[in-house]
C-alpha cells in the first residue's frame, strides 16, 4: 500500500474538519467515496456499514445531487412556475 502524507493533499483540511464533526456526532459507521479524476472510476470504501446503511447513504447522495440541480436551475423553475400560474389564471377567466 502506498503511503501518502495527508497534510499535503488539497483536501486535508476538509477531511480533518469532517472527521472531527463525525467524531462529535459519535458516528460509528463510515463511507468513503472518491472519483479518479483521470479514469472517472468511482472508488468506495465502507466501515461498519450493512446493506441498509449503504442504501441510505446512496439515497442521501442522490438527494444532495437533486438539491444541487434544483439550485442550479432555480431561476428557470421559478419562471416556469410563474408561467403556469398565469396560464391557470387565463383558463379560469
Amino acid at each position: 500500500m502506498k503511503t501518502i502524507l495527508i497534510s499535503e493533499q488539497p483536501w486535508a483540511q476538509w477531511l480533518s474538519e469532517s472527521l472531527g464533526a463525525l467524531e462529535n456526532q459519535g458516528v460509528k459507521k463510515l463511507a468513503l467515496v472518491g472519483i479518479d479524476e483521470a479514469s472517472r472510476e468511482i472508488v468506495t470504501g465502507y466501515y461498519g456499514c450493512n446493506m441498509a446503511d449503504k442504501a441510505t447513504i446512496a439515497a442521501n447522495i442522490q438527494a444532495d445531487a437533486l438539491f444541487d440541480s434544483i439550485l442550479a436551475n432555480a431561476d428557470l423553475i421559478v419562471q416556469r412556475a410563474q408561467e403556469m400560474d398565469e396560464e391557470e389564471d387565463e383558463e379560469i377567466e
